[in-house]
C-alpha cells in the first residue's frame, strides 16, 4: 500500500520560514486520539531540532478547542500549529477566531485546512496519491504478490497557502514561497 505520512520535517521549517522570530510553538491535541499522540510524538524532537519550545494543549472535545487556542495565546505562543486531530478540526473555526484575534498565524498539516482558514501547509499531494495507490492496485490485479511490494511513502508533497488567512494573522509571504506554492487560497 501507500501511506500519507506527513513532512512534520517540512511543516515546521515551513513554520520557521513564515515566523522566522517563532521560538514557541502551540499545539492543540486531543490526548485521547492516537493519531494526536502519534504527531506530537513525532513533532517534539523535530521542534527542539530547530530551536523550537512545542507547547501541547488538551481539548477533548470540539467546545473546548477555543479554550485551548486561548490558553496557548495566553501562554505566548508565536503560533500553532494543527496537526492531524479530528477534534480539533471539528472546532477549527474557535482556533481561527483566535487567532485573528491576536494575530497568531495557524500552520495546518493539510492542505484542505488551508482552504478553510489555515495559513499554510506543506502537505501531502491526496491526489496524485490516489494515482500511486491506483498504479499499486494495477500491480496486483496483475498478479504480482501483495506480500512482494513495500509499503511506499508518498513523497508527492507540496505547499499550499491561504492570502486571505495571511491578511487576517498579520503574516507577509515572502515571495520565494508564493512561487513555490502549489495553491494559493484566497489570492484575487
Amino acid at each position: 500500500g501507500t501511506s500519507d505520512r506527513w513532512p512534520y520535517a517540512e511543516q515546521l521549517d515551513l513554520i520557521k520560514t513564515l515566523v522566522p522570530a517563532a521560538k514557541k510553538v502551540g499545539f492543540p491535541y486531543n490526548s485521547g486520539e492516537a493519531n494526536s499522540q502519534y504527531a506530537l510524538a513525532q513533532v517534539k524532537p523535530l521542534a527542539e531540532q530547530r530551536g523550537l519550545t512545542l507547547v501541547p494543549m488538551v481539548a477533548t472535545n470540539p467546545g473546548e478547542v477555543r479554550r485551548a487556542a486561548e490558553a496557548l495565546a495566553e501562554q505566548g505562543v508565536d503560533v500553532i500549529y494543527v496537526a492531524s486531530d479530528n477534534t480539533v478540526m471539528a472546532g477549527f473555526e474557535a482556533v481561527l477566531k483566535v487567532s485573528h484575534e491576536r494575530k497568531l498565524p495557524v500552520v495546518v498539516g493539510e492542505s484542505a485546512n488551508v482552504e478553510r482558514g489555515g495559513l499554510a501547509t506543506f502537505s501531502v499531494d491526496y491526489k496524485q496519491l490516489g494515482y500511486a495507490t491506483a498504479d499499486l492496485v494495477i500491480r496486483v490485479l496483475k498478479g504480482e504478490e501483495p506480500g512482494s511490494i513495500p509499503v511506499a511513502t508518498f513523497k508527492g508533497e507540496q505547499i499550499y497557502l491561504n492570502s486571505d488567512a495571511a491578511s487576517k494573522m498579520g503574516v507577509t509571504f515572502p515571495p520565494d514561497l508564493v512561487k513555490r506554492a502549489a495553491k494559493i487560497y484566497g489570492q484575487k
